[in-house]
């Protein structure tokens, strides 16, 4: 999750670009990072305010920013964030801090990036606004994000917080995380395709972040977020197919598992999105994967099948007989795998202490 050092901060007011010579890259601190873009765009020379750098293309972001309606006709070029401040947590991590609202609402797409180790915050404004985020892993292709939010959603969450600030607080690398949160799962049909992200929906009153669900928002309570197809260009195994897996996490707020949420592709920007309640994003895991068609059979006659991986979930009873084997749809969850029933043609989850792997028909 979130690390909670990344809500701390005296401010240390910096301008963190530092324009590079015409042709070239801008020179950037530690705390912001400008990576190559769609080539039909170029960024603007953010010192001077005159000018434009020419960066190399990069389908990657292109795509991104084609999901958040970015390309084509009317599309302005993309407006880069200059952070508004540079923080440090107690842990020595940079904390960026960008504003949408900041940037006058110039026609293009609102870009906010950051280097290794640092953390972004960006300031939604009053109606909402779309922010494409782009943070280096300090391994592999950088971590890109496109977070899109509703007037709707902005409104309602101030009619129930007043005063209060909505931010998206996106860590492209997050550390002390477990093997499981890493991607070592269960169920034998996921394989990792890239490290994890971590992405917040925070409000803000009062200089204190208070937690919201979408019980406190009554319109259009989900966030929309777009992200690439196998960012890292990593091999596909045989029979297996791309997806991004979102974390869950139990009552308490501990992580209990992945969980692969809707979402929808986009063949034209190569990318998925996916809307997502505000529940879900109160710190929350993202993982690229691979899923791989995979079996399991019970080893006991009394193996369950259940609703959901909680522990209150509704039992539906009996799986099927002893060594019925199950297509694994889902990678374990707090102890239980999602698979196809066979035997009752439906969907379901079954304890993992219930089953052995399998050979498939």
């Amino acid at each position: 999750m979130i690390p909670a050092d990344a809500t701390i901060a005296p401010a240390t007011p910096t301008n963190p670009v530092e324009a590079g010579a015409a042709g070239t890259s801008p020179q950037a601190t530690p705390s912001t990072l400008f990576i190559p873009f769609d080539p039909e765009f170029a960024f603007p020379n953010t010192s001077s305010g005159s000018g434009s750098v020419n960066l190399s293309p990069n389908p990657i972001y292109g795509s991104i920013a084609g999901s958040l309606g970015a390309t084509g006709a009317g599309a302005g070029p993309p407006n880069v964030l200059s952070a508004a401040e540079v923080t440090q947590s107690y842990t020595g991590r940079p904390v960026s801090r960008f504003q949408l609202a900041g940037y006058g609402g110039q026609s293009g797409l609102a870009v906010a990036a950051v280097s290794t180790g640092a953390i972004a915050v960006v300031g939604l404004k009053s109606d909402g606004g779309s922010v494409m985020m782009i943070g280096e892993t300090g391994g592999g292709a950088p971590v890109v994000v496109g977070v899109q939010t509703s007037p709707e959603l902005v409104a309602s969450i101030r009619s129930r917080f007043a005063g209060a600030d909505v931010e998206v607080i996106f860590d492209p690398a997050p550390s002390r995380l477990s093997d499981v949160q890493r991607g070592s799962l269960g169920g034998g049909n996921t394989t990792p395709a890239g490290a994890p992200f971590d992405l917040q929906l925070r409000v803000v009153v009062a200089g204190r972040p208070v937690p919201v669900g979408s019980r406190d928002v009554t319109d259009v309570p989900t966030v929309t977020v777009h992200l690439p197809v196998n960012p890292n260009g990593a091999a596909v195994p045989n029979s297996g197919s791309f997806a991004w897996l979102v974390a869950d996490y139990g009552p308490d707020g501990e992580f209990i598992g992945y969980l692969r949420p809707q979402a929808t592709f986009n063949p034209e920007t190569n990318s998925v999105s996916m809307a997502l309640p505000v529940d879900q994003l109160q710190g929350t895991l993202f993982l690229p994967v691979f899923l791989t068609p995979s079996w399991v059979q019970s080893t006991r006659a009394s193996a369950h099948i259940y609703g959901s991986p909680m522990p209150d979930a509704v039992d539906f009873g009996l799986a099927g007989p002893q060594f019925t084997v199950f297509p694994v749809v889902a990678p374990q969850v707090a102890g239980r795998i999602k698979v196809f029933n066979p035997v009752t043609e439906g969907y379901g989850w079954i304890n993992a202490a219930d089953v052995g792997p399998a050979i498939g028909p």
